[in-house]
């Protein structure tokens, strides 16, 4: 598994990736996400690729505009519909942690989610993150993982 920087070559096929009916309102569209992080230099972003295959996106960063405290946050991450339930995700977000730590080297790493996204829950407290009692500006929960 790798993660591909987004450029001209690949923009594309990366927007094309998508999550199932049942999950919309949890994320942004691929597009919308690169829009987004093209308006905030903080902000990176990722194609996750099996072999040469795109599978899925992810976009993370240092938070310094809106908050006081430079926290780093894993903002969106995206399996495909036609990857989910394969064991990617998990394994994506694993790779995704790492790459995080080895890049911003905070002790916490945050991300926000929808109280009723059961399954990225699910994911994420297996990951050993843990909600901190705060909500984000989307009324999102926040979780954080300690290093």
């Amino acid at each position: 598994m790798q993660f591909k920087q987004i450029n001209k070559k690949n923009q594309a096929e990366i927007e094309n990736l998508s999550i199932k009916d049942e999950q919309e309102g949890f994320l942004e569209s691929v597009k919308q996400c690169l829009l987004d992080a093209s308006k905030n230099p903080e902000w990176v972003c990722a194609g996750i690729y099996e072999q040469d295959t795109p599978i899925g996106f992810a976009m993370y960063g240092m938070i310094s505009l809106t908050t006081p405290k430079n926290q780093v946050w894993i903002d969106r991450f995206m399996i495909d519909k036609n990857f989910q339930g394969k064991g990617y995700g998990k394994k994506a977000f694993q790779e995704l942690i790492h790459i995080v730590k080895e890049a911003y080297h905070k002790d916490k790493i945050y991300l926000s989610v929808y109280e009723n996204n059961k399954a990225a829950i699910h994911m994420y407290k297996s990951l050993g993150f843990r909600f901190n009692g705060e909500l984000d500006f989307n009324g999102e929960k926040v979780m954080e993982l300690s290093m």
